[in-house]
């Protein structure tokens, strides 16, 4: 019985660990993008 819960609760952790790993990502990725947003409006108004 305690190896079960023992289990299911390293399982959960897993899952966190993964979705919080997932959450990161796409939060790196959004803030690339925007930043390359940014970076290409400069390089446009720098060229004028």
């Amino acid at each position: 019985m305690k190896k079960e819960w023992l289990e299911y609760i390293k399982v959960g952790s897993f899952v966190v660990i993964a979705i919080s790993l997932a959450v990161i990502a796409w939060q790196v990725a959004f803030g690339v993008s925007y930043l390359e947003e940014i970076w290409d409006h400069l390089q446009y108004y720098g060229d004028i």
